[in-house]
C-alpha cells in the first residue's frame, strides 16, 4: 500500500491520497508518495488565488445606463444574459458569476435611478 505525506502553507499536513481543503491558502503544496519497498517520489503543485472583483451598487440619471465591470475571471455570466466582463445596464438588480479555471463566485449589484427635485422660482 502506498503512503502519502502532504504538506503546504499554514502548516497544512495530511496523509490521505486525496485530501480536501476548504478555503485553501494559495501557495505550493507537496506530496511525497512512498511505496511499500521504500521508494518515494515528491510532487509539487502551486495553488493560485481566485480573487474576483464585483461592481459596486450605483445610481444613474433617469433613462441612462450604468457601466458595470467585473474582473478576475476567464468567463462572466450576468443575470441580464450578457457574457462580457463590462456591461451597460439600466436600473435593476443584477448578479454576475465570475469563473476562473473552474472556480466560480457570484456577486450582486443594484442600479438605481436618481431622483432630482427641482424647484423653480420666479422673481
Amino acid at each position: 500500500m502506498l503512503a502519502y505525506n502532504w504538506s503546504g502553507p499554514n502548516g497544512f499536513a495530511d496523509s490521505v491520497q486525496n485530501p480536501v481543503l476548504l478555503n485553501a491558502t494559495p501557495g505550493v503544496y507537496s506530496v511525497t508518495v512512498t511505496s511499500p519497498s521504500g521508494c518515494s517520489e515528491v510532487v509539487n503543485t502551486t495553488l493560485t488565488a481566485f480573487l474576483p472583483v464585483f461592481p459596486a451598487d450605483t445610481t444613474v440619471c433617469n433613462g441612462a445606463l450604468a457601466t458595470l465591470g467585473a474582473a478576475g475571471g476567464d468567463t462572466y455570466t450576468w443575470s441580464s444574459g450578457d457574457t462580457t466582463a463590462i456591461v451597460q445596464l439600466g436600473p435593476g438588480n443584477y448578479s454576475v458569476v465570475v469563473t476562473n479555471q473552474g472556480c466560480s463566485a457570484t456577486g450582486n449589484v443594484m442600479v438605481q435611478n436618481t431622483t432630482v427635485n427641482a424647484v423653480i422660482s420666479g422673481n
